[in-house]
């Protein structure tokens, strides 16, 4: 096990997360000793990094998500990739790391980690180029790495519509897209999992339709004054 997980997992923090996560994550049955290694190594890995606009502990957001994804389909792996979804992008928990974890199931959290982290990078050109190749990694992922990211768009929409409404726009107007180039439900959900991610898709639809309706009505109110 490489040296960061390890401090992660030994540290007073992860203690602290072990102890609280029925609180934390109210997931019941479903906090197994695997969601809880997931709480542990994201609470030591996230430590002193913030929420930005709320100033709030950076877990505070994989935690909302895991919560979200729980409340649809909690399953263990699926949740436990909410919980690390953005460890490899912002913190220095890496694929391999993850790979040496998890109870024998290390290898598929970190697939599923592998599908939620962003591809581009500043030298891949504009912000469109970059989010386009990212759309195009997250169409190829994993149904469960699908169905945390529906839950990661949700709980950012509700975020920058609250605290960044100048920035809104060009958010919502990305993921208008990624909701239809990349995170589309099945024609007819039959599974639980299908099932979870079309309630999702609904959801996270809803608030991008919302917004849409909401700029065009404060566009017509602009002109008529």
């Amino acid at each position: 096990m490489k040296t960061f997980l390890k401090k992660c997992l030994d540290s007073s923090t992860a203690t602290r997360a072990r102890q609280a996560i029925d609180a934390q994550l109210d997931l019941g049955e479903y906090a197994n000793p695997l969601v809880g290694l997931a709480i542990a190594i994201a609470t030591a890995a996230h430590e002193g990094q913030e929420r930005r606009y709320t100033g709030e502990p950076y877990i505070t957001h994989p935690l909302a998500v895991a919560r979200k994804v729980a409340g649809v389909f909690p399953d263990a792996l699926s949740v436990t990739a909410a919980v690390l979804h953005d460890v490899v992008e912002d913190t220095d928990v890496t694929l391999d790391d993850l790979r040496d974890w998890g109870l024998g199931l290390g290898p598929f959290v970190a697939c599923l980690v592998d599908d939620l982290t962003d591809v581009s990078r500043p030298k891949d050109g504009n912000r469109a180029t970059r989010k386009a190749l990212d759309r195009a990694h997250i169409a190829r992922a994993a149904p469960r790495a699908k169905l945390v990211k529906l839950a990661d768009l949700m709980d950012n929409t509700r975020s920058i519509l609250e605290h960044d409404p100048d920035f809104a726009p060009t958010y919502m107007a990305e993921k208008a897209l990624l909701l239809a180039e990349a995170l589309q439900p099945v024609a007819v959900p039959a599974s639980p999992l299908e099932r979870a991610h079309a309630q999702l898709y609904a959801e996270a639809q809803a608030m991008v339709d919302a917004f849409g309706a909401q700029q065009g009505a404060t566009q017509v109110t602009a002109a008529a004054a």
